[in-house]
């Protein structure tokens, strides 16, 4: 473990995840802190020496990264975490923690730290190997303590407590069983049984909700606004616009415009505005700066941002499309791209007849397909 290549790829791969996510920025600590815990005099000299190139290494890649950032974006912190208002941890960041053992159930949580502690009170090569399993852990539940409140469900931010918990918990169990009696190992059992059925229960009942109704589905996304908005583009013949929509994950997969993120993920003068939550400013560099040549418009960024209320909407764009029965989900156009009256109205008949067609059949089964290859400016199938 003190080896010069195990303190590199300890460093490289924690900046990898730092490059994924900001909260991955944590695990750096992972490997000085699995050395330093299990230090000992006759190797100090060589932990301290793993310590530091893993730390080196660290530095350099995300080191450089965090330069990149700088120099395309102006500014040292993503543009996710300037969005979404991120502060400072305290001392009650950490109280969310509980969140996790509710995900879980309690007894779940209960027999899982009962195990754990099992295997750490007794000295094995076992219990080495698991504190490099544990510090990670910590570090995963400190770090979704930490961030911001997500309205995404399913507690994503703490996609990595999951694997963790699995690993730690199999190899904490297996130790706990093997070093104990008969009437041990059928309390263990009992233990195990009681505690997984509510845990089962809770489990079955997150993924049936979430399968009904997933929160954001990625070929709704793919679909509307970039695909539709393809259609759009191609029918009125702009051949290069730009669309402000405030999904983009999908939408950057399958569009051929232009996109600026209404959500601020991805622009820094949005992200500013929702940090500050100053909608007057949203709202002029929308319509005043950023002049997108396609809008498209849904509940809550379009009421929050104040967007469908803007006198300037009906003054510079025409409306292309409105959601049958949702008349809050728009679609719109500037005037000055469209180029005769006939485009127009052929626009709109695509977007009254098929894209309504194919938004009906993406609502009413959200898990569908949207075929087997994503590429920007397909229209949708």
């Amino acid at each position: 473990m003190l080896t010069i290549r195990v303190a590199l790829l300890g460093g490289a791969l924690a900046a990898l995840a730092a490059l994924t996510r900001p909260d991955g920025l944590i695990y750096g600590a992972a490997y000085p802190l699995v050395v330093l815990i299990q230090i000992r005099r006759p190797t100090v000299r060589l932990g301290v020496r793993a310590v530091g190139i893993s730390v080196a290494a660290f530095v350099l890649i995300f080191g450089a990264y965090l330069t990149w950032r700088r120099l395309e974006f102006g500014r040292w912190t993503s543009l996710p975490t300037v969005a979404k208002g991120q502060v400072p941890p305290d001392t009650g960041s950490l109280a969310r923690a509980g969140e996790l053992i509710q995900y879980i159930g309690a007894l779940a949580g209960i027999v899982l730290a009962i195990l754990i502690g099992m295997t750490m009170v007794r000295p094995s090569k076992l219990r080495s190997g698991m504190i490099s399993f544990l510090v990670p852990l910590v570090l995963a539940v400190v770090a979704y303590s930490v961030l911001a409140p997500d309205w995404m469900g399913q507690l994503r931010f703490a996609s990595p407590v999951w694997p963790l918990v699995v690993i730690v918990g199999v190899f904490s169990g297996e130790a706990a069983f093997r070093h104990v009696g008969v009437r041990g190992r059928v309390v263990l059992v009992a233990a195990l049984i009681v505690s997984a059925l509510p845990a089962w229960n809770l489990f079955s009942g997150y993924s049936d909700g979430f399968r009904a109704a997933p929160t954001v589905p990625m070929c709704a996304i793919a679909t509307r606004p970039s695909e539709v908005d393809n259609a759009y583009a191609d029918i009125l013949g702009v051949r290069d616009g730009s669309l402000l929509a405030p999904d983009v994950g999908a939408t950057a997969l399958t569009s051929r415009l232009r996109i600026i993120d209404l959500a601020g993920l991805a622009d820094p003068t949005i992200a500013d505005v929702w940090a500050n939550q100053r909608w007057a400013d949203l709202d002029n560099y929308v319509f005043d700066v950023a002049k997108p040549t396609f809008v498209e418009l849904h509940p809550p960024w379009s009421v929050v941002t104040g967007l469908t209320v803007d006198r300037r909407l009906p003054r510079d764009y025409v409306k292309l499309r409105e959601e049958p029965g949702h008349p809050e989900i728009t679609d719109w156009v500037r005037k000055d791209a469209v180029p005769s009256s006939g485009k127009l109205a052929q626009a709109r008949a695509y977007g009254a007849t098929t894209a309504s067609q194919v938004m009906a059949r993406v609502g009413a089964a959200p898990r569908g397909q949207c075929g087997a290859t994503l590429r920007p400016g397909q229209w949708p199938i």
